[in-house]
């Protein structure tokens, strides 16, 4: 399987994802943009902590890059988790890609397959289109009984 196909939502993550937000949030958004990244994170950890899912993306993609903070999967996989779970696709792909690459937690491919699905489902343009060719790819690593109850639990939680 070529696993490379999930890593480009999470390159294309950051580019594609605008923000939509209070002063806090947006002066943190600029400061990552012209690469301030110190700037960025005194800005947005605390939207991060308090639960701004688009706060919480940004520090992922610091964390996953190491933009400012030292590089570590293991926060990039837990602010990446908040955020999909706030209901960011551009997360819920990132966070996809890291569990079928491993990074940041064990390799699975019933959660990367999982937010996939919910990517797919939340996100348009060049993110569906990146989460769907990703879907096509890790959907041949799993039983397709594991597909249909994975696909049951995503449309339930799309449902919420």
């Amino acid at each position: 399987m070529r696993m490379e196909i999930f890593a480009i939502p999470i390159a294309l993550s950051v580019a594609m994802y605008p923000g939509d937000a209070g002063a806090d949030q947006k002066s943190g958004i600029e400061a990552f943009r012209q690469g301030n990244f110190a700037a960025a994170f005194t800005a947005l950890a605390p939207l991060a902590r308090g639960g701004d899912a688009t706060a919480q993306f940004y520090l992922a993609e610091m964390f996953l890059k190491g933009m400012g903070v030292p590089q570590d999967f293991i926060h990039a996989r837990k602010w990446y988790q908040l955020a999909a779970e706030g209901g960011l696709p551009e997360a819920q792909a990132a966070l996809a890609g890291l569990y079928l690459l491993g990074l940041g937690t064990k390799r699975d491919y019933q959660a990367g397959y999982y937010w996939t699905v919910i990517s797919v489902i939340w996100s348009n343009g060049r993110i569906r289109e990146l989460a769907m060719r990703g879907l096509s790819e890790v959907s041949r690593t799993l039983e397709p009984q594991d597909k249909a109850d994975i696909a049951r639990d995503a449309a339930a939680a799309w449902r919420r």
